[in-house]
């Protein structure tokens, strides 16, 4: 019986562990996309900023969106510096950025990232790459015309290269150390596979079951090609060809491997850290300035609904901001340093980036009964079904431990 009461009270201890940490997860604020203050990589460059996020307009906030209007002032004895608008969006939603140098505008291009996850990530510029594609690096593009039911293709390397493969239903993929190897039964005759490989033909060997043609083509024409065949569902979304200049480049720097699929339709819709750079020449103090929109992040949670705006620094210096609030919503609540009000609008300054909450009112309260709730209330039962199991488990063994010593006595 004692082992019974022990067995008891360390399963209620467990779940008094594990509920919290689930209630917390459950309830904890969604990961918001922040806006970035001006990089430059040599620290020195960047003198100081002033950032206003105005969120005075409740129709531009009912979409989640508010502008940061920003000023950088910058000075350098080095003659010319290449400075950074980092930014996460995707393809679809990149927005247009207009760099102004006392008064001039000034050209730049986005550098397109790696896909990020929101909740735990380190943003950094090592892996963004360019928008220019060389025209001189070469590719291979082999077309597998199908002439059986069942269609094997392998694909071998001397020095390790970058491809894009066609993938289509029923078909198998396997990897070797310096092979690959695709198999498809049941192929219609009419059907195409297609493998574009990046780089000097002479470093690999193409093999296939039945019939296919070989074309020599750039990378560039290669993307080209596919462009003008999707024109259309780019153009409408704004995807600009060179978008995907800068993933080949990906794909040429890391030798990766890559679905035809992921590469001209999913890479579309993935979020990812990109980089607008441009460079100007410093002979005297300057100021830099632009104009982007700020995701505003609405948190459900709280009844009256609290927004949360946030911009990252990715080097230290000196940030004035200041946030206009619309009359909708016009109380700061919450944020990561210290503000002041004046009139109408709140002030801060952080080296740090700048976090911050608003309300429509000064005492938000939790909503009883919300999606969190509830997935608090599903994990909880899930972790009482498991232990209360694992209890009556334990329990019924000890009983009949207990009935056996008895018997033997």
């Amino acid at each position: 019986m004692k082992r019974i009461i022990i067995l008891l009270i360390l399963c209620f201890l467990v779940v008094q562990c594990i509920l919290p940490c689930q209630i917390s997860q459950a309830q904890s604020f969604e990961q918001n996309i922040p806006a970035f203050g001006l990089y430059c990589n040599d620290s020195e460059v960047i003198k100081s900023g002033s950032v206003t996020f105005d969120i005075t307009d409740s129709g531009l906030l009912s979409q989640g969106v508010g502008i940061t209007e920003s000023e950088y002032r910058v000075s350098s004895d080095k003659g010319e510096a290449e400075f950074i608008v980092p930014f996460i969006s995707s393809a679809f939603d990149t927005p247009k950025i207009e760099i102004n140098v006392n008064g001039q505008n000034v050209d730049g291009s986005v550098w397109y990232g790696d896909s990020i996850f929101l909740s735990d990530n380190v943003f950094t510029f090592d892996t963004v790459d360019s928008p220019f594609l060389d025209e001189s690096i070469s590719g291979t593009l082999y077309t597998v015309m199908p002439d059986g039911e069942s269609v094997t293709i392998s694909l071998s390397f001397v020095e390790e290269s970058g491809f894009v493969y066609e993938n289509v239903n029923g078909m198998t993929f396997a990897q070797s150390a310096e092979k690959y190897s695709w198999n498809l039964n049941n192929a219609p005759s009419t059907l195409r596979l297609h493998i574009f490989v990046l780089g000097d033909c002479s470093g690999h060997t193409f093999e296939s079951s039945c019939g296919y043609s070989e074309e020599k083509l750039s990378c560039k024409q290669f993307v080209d090609g596919q462009y003008a065949r999707n024109s259309e569902y780019y153009e409408d979304g704004g995807v600009r060809v060179e978008f995907f200049y800068s993933l080949v480049n990906k794909i040429l720097r890391e030798k990766s491997k890559i679905d035809y699929g992921k590469l001209f339709y999913d890479s579309v819709n993935t979020y990812r850290f990109n980089a607008y750079k441009f460079r100007i020449p410093l002979k005297a103090e300057s100021v830099i300035s632009y104009v982007l929109p700020v995701n505003i992040f609405r948190n459900d949670i709280y009844n009256p609904h609290v927004y949360i705006a946030e911009q990252k620094q990715l080097s230290a210096y000196p940030i004035s901001y200041v946030v206009e609030l619309c009359n909708d919503t016009p109380f700061l609540i919450d944020a990561n340093v210290r503000t002041e009000k004046d009139g109408a609008n709140y002030c801060a300054v952080s080296t740090d980036g700048f976090c911050f909450s608003f309300c429509n009112s000064k005492n938000p309260t939790k909503v009883s009964g919300s999606v969190w709730d509830e997935r608090a209330r599903v994990k909880l039962v899930i972790v009482c079904i498991i232990v209360g199991s694992i209890a009556v488990v334990c329990v019924v063994i000890l009983i009949v431990a207990g009935v056996r010593r008895r018997k033997f006595k």
